[in-house]
């Protein structure tokens, strides 16, 4: 079933989501955090920060795959992928393939992280490392 590694997977997902900003047009008045939002104002949403937030997640900057085995109450806060009729199409598929390609990987390596090379990440269109993420495979017998 690999609920673990699916765990593992949602977790990286909510602390660097790929979709990290979209946009939406508020089809009515509506009131976001004391402010006055008129309708056809159009609203950023950075689900990276949602990610993040104290009021959806304990210790939320901490890596904690079990917080998806525990119950389905981390999924609220947890948007990847957005929601609505402009989520991905492509989120349940990629969440069934995304274990699979992972459990092949790991049965067979081990990734370790090169030291000195960067981490930082930009954010265009999709989040992103600015520069290569490096790594060297450890082959297991």
């Amino acid at each position: 079933a690999l609920r673990y590694t699916g765990a593992v997977l949602k977790e990286a997902l909510r602390l660097y989501p790929p979709v990290w900003l979209v946009s939406r047009v508020a089809e009515v008045p509506s009131r976001i955090g004391g402010w006055q939002v008129p309708q056809g104002s159009h609203v950023l949403v950075v689900l990276y920060l949602i990610h993040r937030h104290g009021d959806y997640w304990q210790a939320p900057e901490v890596f904690d795959p079990l917080r998806f085995l525990a119950d389905d109450s981390a999924v609220a806060g947890w948007l990847p992928y957005s929601r609505g009729p402009r989520h991905c199409i492509g989120d349940e598929l990629s969440m069934c393939e995304m274990p699979v390609h992972v459990a092949h990987v790991v049965q067979r390596l081990t990734l370790a992280h090169v030291e000195g090379a960067p981490g930082d990440f930009a954010a265009g269109f999709t989040l992103r490392s600015q520069t290569p993420i490096h790594v060297r495979p450890i082959l297991r017998s």
